[in-house]
């Protein structure tokens, strides 16, 4: 699934910031982990609520894609 990403230009290369999934803004709290390859990226990330979410990102034509969701963990 497409899914629209704004980032910033961050010391390991593109940051994501917020993500657009059903017209809603979710911020990224916490990039949990980064790519290491070149022309498709994957990361995955917390945003506020805790839910996880994996995206891809495809350098040559610039387009993110929802890989998966997380639930958030349950908290004790």
């Amino acid at each position: 699934m497409k899914i629209q990403v704004d980032c910033v230009e961050g010391r390991h290369g593109i940051e994501p910031r917020y993500l657009w999934l059903g017209g809603t803004r979710l911020h990224v709290c916490e990039v949990l982990q980064r790519p290491s390859g070149a022309d498709r990226q994957t990361f995955r990330m917390r945003i506020d609520d805790r839910r996880e979410f994996v995206l891809r990102y495809d350098a040559a034509s610039g387009e993110w894609q929802l890989v998966q969701v997380c639930a958030s963990p349950s908290r004790r």
